[in-house]
This record gives C-alpha cells, structure tokens and sequence, in this order.
C-alpha cells in the first residue's frame, strides 16, 4: 500500500514518525521526486487471520493545526479455509435460526481439532463435527435461541488447535423469497 501526502500550501515538513497502534503494519517513507511531498508506504504482516484495519497518524515537523492520519487495511489469509466465507442463516416461522453447515480445511492437509465454536454476541448454539479427510471437517452448527428482537447479522468464532486466536465466521439472515406481487 502506498500513500502520498503534500502541505495544501506546498509548504515543506519532514514526518517525524507514523504512530500506528496495530503491530501488523510497518511504514516507511521518503521525498517524492518533486520533492513537494512524501511517498508512504505500508507492509502488512499476517498475525493473525481476518480483516486487520487502523487509522495511523502521521506526526510532520514543523506540526501542522491538522494532523495527517491514514486509514489502513488489510484482509490476511490464515492457515485454515472456511467455506462458504458467508454463513447465511434461514428464519424459521417460529423466530428460531436455522442451522449452518461449513467446511473448513488447512492448507497442506495437516492435522486440526475443532475445539469450540460460540457466537460473539453470546447466542446460545450447539455444535458436531464431521471428519471428511486429512485436515478437513464438515461443521454443523445450530443456534438454539430466537433473535426475533436483535440485529440479523453476527459472527461465529470457531477455535482450532492450529492458531491461539479463533477463526471468524461472519453470519446474516438468508433473505427469504419474496412473493411476486398480486394483481387487483
């Protein structure tokens, strides 16, 4: 990722550092060829699975009453696939979710557990597993409270004997089918 900041007058500062409070992100800088401005750019590292964002400040000398800040992101592929990336979810007439069914395979096929799975916001669920091969498994999951008064999205975070932090999984209601609309 790559940046370029320039004063709004055209005035020269120097960047003293660039404060960043995510350790995924590393930056460097220097002069553009114009000289007007400075080249910023951002390497990320994969800590951990998952979306990984933040919003940097840029510290200049002489300080500015506005201080530049940047706003970073970056998706990092972990070790282990889930599949469908998307869990969607049915409504039942009686407000209950449906279940979910995913796989998720490492790369290579080495060994993994599933350890637990739970929703972030503390929906109650249950879980089984399936073996399907060398670093595969089929997940069932089904939810076994009703969510008639919350919000129609959420996100699973399945722990796994291959990584200290759990693998998110995010979920949203499956929009039901629609019924064409009746003629008078």
């Amino acid at each position: 990722l790559e940046a370029v900041i320039r004063h709004t007058e055209g005035l020269p500062f120097q960047i003293k550092e660039i404060r960043s409070i995510s350790p995924e992100f590393r930056f460097t800088w220097r002069l553009t060829e114009d000289g007007k401005g400075h080249r910023i750019h951002a390497v990320a590292r994969a800590l951990r699975a998952g979306m990984v964002s933040d919003q940097v400040l840029v510290v200049t000398e002489p300080s500015f009453a506005a201080s530049s800040a940047l706003l970073v992101s970056v998706e990092c592929e972990g070790d282990i696939q889930v599949s469908p990336p998307l869990a969607e979810v049915k409504l039942g007439s009686d407000g209950r979710l449906g279940a979910v069914e995913v796989v998720l395979e490492r790369k290579g096929g080495e060994a993994f557990q599933i350890q637990s799975v739970r929703d972030a916001r503390g929906l109650s669920l249950t879980h089984r597993t399936e073996v399907l091969g060398p670093g595969r498994w089929k997940l069932f999951i089904q939810f076994s409270g009703d969510i008639s008064k919350g919000v129609p999205v959420g996100e699973l975070l399945i722990q796994t004997s291959a990584a200290p932090e759990p693998l998110p999984l995010p979920w949203r209601l499956e929009a039901p089918a629609q019924a064409p609309p009746r003629r008078p």
